[in-house]
């Protein structure tokens, strides 16, 4: 999920990749095989065009945000005081 979260703030791929810490390869190979899996699109691949997440992508991240924070709420409330 932090690749895609990467792909969203960066706008690029390649600079998703350097801010990962990744090579631009790798990423790409990443996505392409996470697309493959879910036989789905994640990003929006245009030439000459800034990368944004596809709407599945994009609902992926949601649902990935949503799932740490209702984590963090039953950690907290697990948590003795």
């Amino acid at each position: 999920m932090d690749l895609l979260h990467a792909v969203q703030e960066q706008g690029s791929i390649s600079a998703a990749a350097k801010a990962l810490g990744f090579s631009y390869r790798h990423v790409w190979g990443e996505l392409k095989r996470w697309e493959v899996e879910l036989a789905q699109p994640l990003v929006l691949w245009e030439k000459g065009q800034a990368a944004r997440l596809s709407a599945f992508g994009e609902k992926l991240l949601w649902a990935e945000r949503r799932r740490r924070r209702a984590s963090r709420r039953r950690s907290k409330r697990c948590t003795p005081t």
